[in-house]
């Protein structure tokens, strides 16, 4: 291999390595009392996992999809989703981290780990400004490497930020 692709691969891994760590850091299984639950694609989550596994060595996700969890409506979920089947929950946290390096969406945000509870009644009464419900975009804090053999998009993890929430 050139050295711009070795580079270059060196960068992708430690990028896998950076997302698995603040995830995992960040990651829990329940949400502090009146906290509420980011439903996200499975599917999408899935590739993020493939991604980021050291074996898998996936391509990057790119960003996340929500859409197919509601109705045309873009607010409304579709009948019948199941949750570990076709969504799971993350706190907002993972939530931010995720969509600060990704972006993407829609925003799917529960008081229950139910894509059919209600939206906290913040979210509900009025829509609140974007700067509000997301973190600041993570991709400012990698740096775009180039290379003219791999056709996926290289970032390299710079400092890590905070996220406010």
């Amino acid at each position: 291999q050139c050295g711009k692709c070795l580079k270059a691969e060196a960068v992708l891994n430690r990028r896998r390595d950076h997302e698995h760590h603040i995830v995992h850091e960040s990651d829990k299984t329940y949400v502090d009392p009146g906290a509420t639950w980011f439903i996200i694609d499975k599917l999408w989550l899935a590739s993020w996992l493939a991604f980021v596994n050291e074996e898998a060595q996936g391509s990057v996700p790119g960003p996340i999809t929500n859409e197919r969890l509601l109705e045309e409506d873009g607010e409304t979920p579709k009948a019948g989703l199941e949750r570990g089947v076709h969504y799971r929950g993350v706190n907002r946290e993972v939530w931010h981290i995720f969509h600060g390096i990704y972006g993407g969406g829609p925003i799917i945000e529960r008081q229950r780990l139910d894509i059919y509870a209600a939206p906290p009644l913040s979210r509900s009464r009025q829509r609140l400004p974007q700067h509000q419900i997301q973190a600041p975009p993570l991709q400012s804090a990698y740096q775009q490497v180039d290379s003219p053999h791999l056709n996926f998009q290289q970032v390299q993890p710079m400092q890590p930020q905070t996220v406010d929430t």
